[in-house]
């Protein structure tokens, strides 16, 4: 909610791989006719998170967590490399822009 700047809902039953089957079922069948019928789905005991962070500070921790999403691809190009598997750390390093992140950067 921080990150993102609105409330984040989890519902209490989290598995909510088998209910977006159930509900793809559910309209398959007729149970359901739209989605606006699903608004009470699922929303007993869910938690609300609200951001507590103004949006300058959402923006910077923003953007240290993508730094260290990017290094760690560059740890995984190194590794990759060093196993020999050339071609997947040049992808890596080509996702990362020019020349991959440095670790100790």
């Amino acid at each position: 909610a921080d990150l993102v700047g609105i409330p984040i809902i989890r519902p209490k039953m989290r598995e909510t791989t088998a209910l977006g089957a159930a509900i793809a079922a559910g309209f398959a069948s007729g149970v359901w006719e739209t989605f606006d019928e699903l608004k009470s789905v699922n929303t007993q005991g869910q938690t609300t998170y609200e951001a507590k962070i103004d949006r300058p500070a959402a923006k910077k921790m923003f953007g240290r967590w993508e730094r260290a999403v990017n290094m760690s691809k560059g740890w995984l190009a190194e590794e990759e490399e060093s196993q020999g598997h050339t071609e997947n750390a040049e992808k890596i390093k080509a996702s990362l822009g020019e020349g991959g992140s440095k670790v100790n950067e």
